[in-house]
C-alpha cells in the first residue's frame, strides 16, 4: 500500500529517535541525529549518507511511495540484508505481509498526523525474533509540505528477553506464594499437608512427575504423587541420599534411573526435616537431561522447607489438641493469662501504646494515661502524643525514633512530659517499628513508664557526689590554709606583745629627752634624735601600730573560724546516725554560705541555748540548712533588682518544742504566690531563671527531712512580707520512726 501523496514526487528522508532503555545520553544523542538528518528535501543524499553511517543506530530514508532511498549498514544488518539489497525496495519486498502491513500503517499514521511517533515491532531474521524500537517523523520540504518519512531505530531484543525472564520469575514467585498459603492453610487446619501439593510442584519446576514421601518408622510411605510417579516408586534411596545433603541430584541417587523408568534421566530430591531429624523426601523427575535449573532447585528447596515447617506445625497442633481437648480449659487458661498480664502491667505502673502509621491513630492500654497525666480519651492521635513531650526534649525523641526507623532496631528514650495540671514528670519509653511484606513501616509499638523517682534519685546522687567531691576539696584547702594561718596568727600575737614592750622603751626615751634638753649635754645627738622622731612621726606610730596589729589578729581569727567551719561542713558523711548539735551545724552553714547572702541580706540568728542533740546524718542535715539559706538569699535578691542598695534580712532561729527541735529560716522576700504553693516541693519545679536553679533544692530537703529522718518540713508565707520554712526534727526515739 502506497503512502498518500502530499506533494510531487521528490527525494525524501526518514529518521528515528530511539527512546533510551535506561539512564544515559542515548536520547539526547538521537535527537541531535534527527536534527542532522532533517535537511531540506532534495538535498544531496550522499551527504546524508555520510552523516548516518557515523551512528550505530539503524537509520533509513523512504519516499512517499514507501521505497527505501537510503539505509545505513546498521539498518541493513537489522533485517539480515546488505545496504545495496535494500535501496529502492519497499517493506512488502523485504518482510512478510503482516510485518510489512504494520510498517506501512505506522508510516501512514506519521504522515497523516504530521508529528513524531514511536513504535515497537518484531519480525523474524534467520529464525530469531528481532524486536525494534523506532521513532518516525514526517519529512517536509522547504515549503513545509510533507514529502516523506525519516526515522532511527534501535534493536531492543536483549531487553525484551530480560523482561520476559523477569516476568517468568515473577510468575514463579507468585506460584510459590500461592503454594505457601496452601501449605500454611493445611497446617493450620491439621489436614495432610502433602495432599495435592505434588501437582503444584510439577507446574513450578516443569517436572514430569513429583512424589512426597514420609518415613513412618519402618518404611517410606508415598503420601502424594503426580505425573509418571503416580504408579509408585521406592523412595528409600532418595531418603538415604538426603540425610546429610540439602539437595541430591540423579548422579547422587543409588540405582538411578529406577527399574521400570529408564526414561527418567533427570532427578532432584530435597529432605523434609523436623528439627534435626530427616523423616521425609520431596522428589521431582524428568525425561530431559539436565532438565532442572538452579532456579528449579531453589524453588524445590523452598517448597521442601515449607512442607517441613507445615509438618512440624501439624505435629505440634495434634499434640496441643491432645493436651487441650477441653475448649473451656483453653479459654480459662487464656483468660487467666490475660488477667495476670493486666495485673502485672498495673502493678508495674506500666503503659502500653501503639502508633498506627496508616491513619496516625494512637492507641493506649494499661497506665499510659496516668503516666502522661491525661485522661484516656485525651490522646487519640500521635501528634497529640508528641504535643505532650516537653518542647526541649521533643527533637531528641524524634531523632531517636528516626534512628530506630533507619536501623530497624528498638529504641529507648527518657524525656519530660507536661501533664494536664501543668506539672512536669519524667517518663521512659521503649518502642519498636513493625514492617509490612515490602519492608515499609506500618506501626510503632512500645511501653512507657514513669521514671520521675528514679530520675530524681539519680540527680540527687550526682549532686551528692558533687557536693562530696567539693567537700573533700574544701577540706583539703582548709587544711592547707590552716597551717600558714597559724604561723601568721602566732607571729601577729608576738608582734602585738612586742609593740607594747617597744612602746614602754619609747616612752622612757621621751622622758630622757625631756631631762637632757637644756642641759647642754649631747646637744648634737639630741637634735638628730628630734629630727628622726619628726620624720618618722613616732606619736602616730605609737597610736596606730597597736590598732593595726589588733585588726590583723582579728582577721586571722576570722580566717581560722571560716577554715574550721569549712572543715566541719565538708566532713565526710557518716553511714550511721550520730547525735548532732543543731546550733553548731547552723553556725557552720551560715559561715560557709556567707558569700551567697552577704550582698543581699543581713543574717540574724536567734538560737535557743542547750538544745538537745538530734540523731541524724550530719552532712544531710547541713545540706538542708544550706538549701534553705540559699533559697532565702535568692528570694531576697530577686526583690532588690529595682533598688540595688537595699538589703533584706534572713533570720534563723531554733527552739525546743515538745519532743522536737524546730528550726525556722525566715526571709523578707516577696512571698510565694498562691498559684504555686501546692507545687513548691515538687521535683524539678522552679520559678528561677535558667542557670539559677534546678528545681531540686526544696524537693531534696523534704526528702531528707521527711523520708530519711521522720521529720516535718513546711512553710509559712505572706505576699510582700516574706516566707518562713520550718524544719522539725525529732530528738526522742519515740517522736518518729527512724528510717
Amino acid at each position: 500500500m502506497d503512502l498518500p501523496e502530499h506533494s510531487p514526487a521528490s527525494t525524501a528522508g526518514i529518521s528515528a529517535v530511539v527512546e533510551p532503555v535506561g539512564p544515559g545520553p542515548l536520547g539526547e544523542h538521537a535527537l541531535h541525529l534527527l536534527d542532522a538528518l532533517s535537511m531540506p528535501a532534495g538535498s544531496n543524499l550522499s551527504m546524508l549518507s555520510a552523516i548516518v553511517e557515523g551512528t550505530s543506530d539503524s537509520v533509513f530514508v523512504k519516499d512517499l511511495a514507501g521505497r527505501f532511498l537510503l539505509v545505513n549498514d546498521a539498518c541493513a544488518r537489522a533485517i539480515g540484508r546488505r545496504a545495496g539489497e535494500v535501496i529502492g525496495k519497499t517493506n512488502a519486498e523485504l518482510h512478510d505481509t503482516e510485518v510489512a502491513d504494520t510498517l506501512v500503517q505506522q508510516d501512514n499514521e506519521v504522515v497523516t498526523a504530521g508529528v513524531t511517533m514511536t513504535f515497537e515491532h518484531a519480525y523474524e531474521v534467520d529464525g530469531a525474533t528481532v524486536t525494534m524500537l523506532v521513532t518516525k517523523s514526517p519529512y517536509r520540504d522547504s515549503n513545509g509540505r510533507i514529502v516523506g518519512v525519516i526515522g532511527v531505530s534501535k534493536n531492543i531484543s536483549d531487553r525484551r528477553v530480560v523482561e520476559e525472564e523477569q516476568r517468568a520469575e515473577a510468575r514463579r514467585l507468585s506460584d510459590i506464594i500461592r503454594l505457601q498459603r496452601a501449605i500454611t492453610m493445611a497446617a493450620h487446619e491439621s489436614t495432610p499437608v502433602a495432599a495435592e501439593i505434588a501437582l503444584h510442584v510439577d507446574g513450578l519446576t516443569g517436572a514430569l512427575g513429583c512424589a512426597i514421601g514420609r518415613h513412618d518408622g519402618e518404611r517410606v510411605v508415598v503420601e502424594s504423587a503426580s505425573g509418571c510417579l503416580v504408579d509408585g516408586l521406592d523412595l528409600r534411596p532418595m531418603l538415604a541420599a538426603t540425610q546429610h545433603r540439602e539437595v541430591a541430584r540423579e548422579d547422587q541417587l543409588a540405582h538411578w534411573p529406577p527399574a521400570g523408568h529408564p526414561e527418567l534421566v533427570s532427578a532432584a530430591a530435597v529432605p523434609l526435616r523436623e528439627g534435626a531429624l530427616t523423616n521425609g523426601v520431596l522428589l521431582i523427575v524428568s525425561d530431559r537431561p539436565g532438565a532442572f535449573t538452579d532456579a528449579d532447585i531453589q524453588a524445590l528447596q523452598l517448597i521442601g522447607g515449607l512442607l517441613s515447617t507445615a509438618i512440624s506445625r501439624v505435629s505440634a497442633f495434634t499434640e496441643n489438641r491432645r493436651l487441650f481437648e477441653d475448649r473451656g480449659t483453653v479459654l480459662k487458661a487464656l483468660k487467666s493469662s490475660e488477667e495476670s498480664l493486666r495485673d502485672s502491667i498495673s502493678a508495674g505502673h506500666l503503659g502500653l501504646w501503639e502508633w498506627r502509621m496508616s491513619d496516625g491513630a494512637f492507641l493506649g492500654a494499661g497506665q499510659y494515661a496516668t503516666i502522661l497525666g491525661r485522661e484516656p480519651g485525651d490522646i487519640e492521635r500521635f501528634d497529640q502524643f508528641l504535643d505532650g513531650i516537653h518542647e526541649e526534649d521533643r527533637p531528641g525523641f524524634e531523632l531517636a525514633m528516626n534512628a530506630a526507623l533507619v536501623d530497624r532496631e528498638p529504641f529507648t528514650y527518657e524525656y519530660r512530659v507536661r501533664r494536664a495540671d501543668g506539672s512536669i514528670s519524667w517518663v521512659g519509653i521503649q518502642g519498636r517499628f513493625s514492617y509490612d511484606e515490602q519492608g515499609a513501616p506500618i506501626r510503632l509499638r512500645g511501653a512507657i513508664l514513669d521514671v520521675s523517682d528514679q530520675k530524681l534519685a539519680h540527680q540527687q546522687l550526682m549532686q551528692s557526689q558533687k557536693i562530696e567531691a567539693i567537700g573533700q576539696l574544701a577540706a583539703g584547702i582548709a587544711h592547707e590554709i590552716n597551717t600558714p594561718a597559724q604561723y601568721v596568727s602566732d607571729n601577729l600575737h608576738f608582734l602585738q606583745q612586742s609593740l607594747v614592750e617597744v612602746g614602754t622603751v619609747v616612752e622612757a626615751m621621751e622622758h630622757l629627752r625631756a631631762a637632757v634638753r637644756g642641759t647642754g649635754v649631747a646637744t648634737a645627738a639630741l637634735e638628730a634624735l628630734d629630727a628622726a622622731i619628726e620624720v618618722v612621726d613616732v606619736p602616730y606610730l605609737r597610736r596606730e601600730m597597736p590598732r593595726a596589729a589588733q585588726q590583723a589578729v582579728e582577721g586571722v581569727d576570722r580566717v581560722t573560724e571560716i577554715v574550721r567551719a569549712m572543715k566541719d561542713f565538708a566532713h565526710p558523711g557518716e553511714t550511721a546516725r550520730t547525735q548532732v548539735d543543731v546550733n553548731s551545724a547552723l553556725e557552720n552553714t551560715c559561715i560557709v554560705s556567707r558569700n551567697e547572702w552577704k550582698y543581699v541580706a543581713d543574717l540574724v540568728t536567734d538560737f535557743e541555748p542547750d538544745l538537745p542533740p538530734v540523731p541524724c546524718h550530719p552532712g544531710e542535715l547541713q545540706q538542708v540548712f544550706l538549701n534553705l539559706i540559699i533559697n532565702a538569699a535568692q528570694a531576697i535578691g530577686g526583690t532588690g533588682a529595682g533598688n540595688p542598695g537595699a538589703k533584706g534580712t534572713i533570720t534563723i532561729s531554733t527552739l525546743r518544742r515538745d519532743e522536737w527541735v524546730e528550726v525556722r529560716v525566715t526571709d523578707t522576700g516577696p512571698g510565694i504566690p498562691e498559684a504555686i504553693r501546692a507545687r513548691i516541693f515538687e521535683p524539678f519545679f522552679t520559678t528561677k531563671p535558667a542557670g539559677k536553679g534546678t528545681g531540686q533544692g526544696l524537693s531534696l530537703a523534704r526528702d531528707i527531712v521527711v523520708k530519711r529522718h521522720g521529720g516535718l518540713l513546711s512553710f509559712e508565707t505572706a505576699i510582700g512580707v516574706g516566707t518562713t520554712f520550718v524544719v522539725r526534727m525529732p530528738f526522742q526515739p519515740g517522736a518518729a520512726s527512724l528510717k
